[in-house]
């Protein structure tokens, strides 16, 4: 048996985070979701790993309170509620009144409300050094945010964790920003922050710096990133947008990666363990 780890395509341009997590006996696990316009692509997906049949989440991790990242499930909720049952979600968020006191943009307040009232007491507020069993896969709580940010307001509090299975470690980082990754690494050894895999903070451009990745020596990345993002393209070419995504690939390649999962080539799925000496 193995376990499955599947990127999602997102179904629109617009960048998003998506990932879905089937375990050696068939249970799902979901990150985040992506936007509205995800929801009924995700929900299709889902039954396409059911066969058909009403699927049930065991665990749904909200990384943070973007609408590209809390929206998808909002929208399920909203509208397809009888549709999918899901048993827990984890997620730490900050008070929704600082973010409507500083209009933080592209805040998911209306999802996480939704989430709230439709699934009560299924929602968990996790902390540092919880820890999270799906049958043979376990998640580790290893950041939440308990402060307010003077910048990447959001961002900043993206919810950490490292996903074990299959004796391989994934690092889930959200829209980790510089000012939390380096309390990350303040917080924890390079020995614990060390993965095989790492999904790139912020869609792979102004997350978290050189030295964080460096700490967890990655042998993949994954990158929820659409090609123009990729490519950091304004619609003038090659590296002509503001965004530091080519920067982020030049430390990956300083870095010896070899092994790289792009958002925008299609839904893709990673088998655990995954075998890292393939082309």
């Amino acid at each position: 048996m193995s376990t499955s780890l599947y990127q999602i395509h997102s179904a629109t341009p617009i960048q998003m985070m998506s990932y879905v997590i089937k375990t050696e006996n068939g249970k799902l696990i979901v990150v985040d979701g992506g936007n509205t316009g995800d929801a009924c692509s995700l929900l299709d997906f889902l039954y396409s790993l059911t066969n058909g049949e009403k699927p049930t989440v065991d665990c749904w991790f909200i990384t943070h309170s973007h609408t590209d990242h809390a929206d998808a499930l909002g929208e399920i909720m909203k509208n397809s509620f009888d549709k999918l049952e899901v048993k827990k979600v984890v997620w730490h968020l900050i008070d929704d009144d600082f973010f409507n006191r500083v209009q933080a943009p592209a805040y998911a307040k209306e999802s996480t409300d939704i989430i709230e009232k439709m699934l009560g007491d299924a929602v968990y507020v996790a902390e540092v050094g919880d820890k999270i069993t799906v049958d043979n896969v376990e998640f580790e709580i290893i950041y939440v945010s308990e402060d307010k940010f003077e910048y990447d307001l959001i961002n900043n509090t993206s919810m950490a964790f490292i996903m074990r299975a299959e004796g391989q470690k994934v690092l889930f980082l959200g829209d980790l920003a510089e000012e939390a990754g380096n309390r990350v690494l303040q917080m924890h050894s390079p020995e614990k922050l060390k993965c095989d895999i790492v999904q790139m903070a912020h869609h792979g451009q102004n997350g978290v710096n050189f030295d964080f990745y460096k700490a967890v020596q990655p042998k993949m990345c994954l990158w929820t990133t659409p090609k123009w993002l990729w490519d950091n393209d304004a619609g003038l070419g090659y590296n002509t947008h503001t965004f530091k995504t080519i920067e982020t690939r030049n430390w990956m390649d300083e870095l010896g990666v070899k092994h790289h999962v792009k958002e925008y080539e299609g839904t893709k799925e990673i088998t655990l363990p995954f075998d890292f000496s393939k082309k």
